[in-house]
């Protein structure tokens, strides 16, 4: 059997055994490595209570994103008809900034067009389902928003 390695920030020991049943890896092939904490001090975290009202929902949205004018924002929607609304919400009020909106809905070249001005630096805030986060690797990423808390923080 070929070396394997599982790096991550977030994982369980009770995913990382998980992931090893699924990968049929015998246990005794497998070791699970980690820190002794998940403290990051350069990571903020904090909790809002999501407005029922569009209106102050999106007003609230604009607000975090002019705090953290200086990098890149993702936004990331449950759904992917959730990302093309709040896309279709935040347009009119961002028209000097590269808005883009990543789902799986959309077809391979879209894909692939929408995450290359990603990379270029032609997008720098993006709507997306968690579709868009397999591979991301920016250093000057800002902000992060969940429109909708994740059901499972492993998932």
């Amino acid at each position: 059997m070929s070396p394997i390695m599982l790096s991550t920030a977030t994982c369980t020991y009770a995913d990382a055994q998980d992931i090893r049943t699924s990968l049929e890896i015998p246990p005794e092939n497998f070791s699970v490595i980690r820190g002794s904490s998940f403290e990051r001090k350069e990571i903020i975290i904090e909790v809002y209570k999501r407005k029922e009202n569009r209106q102050n929902f999106s007003n609230d949205i604009m607000d975090l994103i002019k705090k953290h004018e200086t990098g890149k924002v993702i936004i990331y929607c449950a759904t992917q008809s959730g990302c093309n609304d709040l896309f279709a919400m935040l347009q009119p009020l961002l028209p000097d900034n590269s808005l883009g909106v990543y789902h799986g809905g959309l077809e391979d070249e879209q894909r692939e067009s929408i995450m290359s001005h990603w990379k270029n630096g032609k997008i720098q805030i993006m709507i997306g389902t968690n579709a868009f986060g397999m591979g991301i690797n920016s250093s000057n990423i800002y902000l992060v928003i969940h429109c909708v808390a994740p059901l499972n923080m492993s998932k």
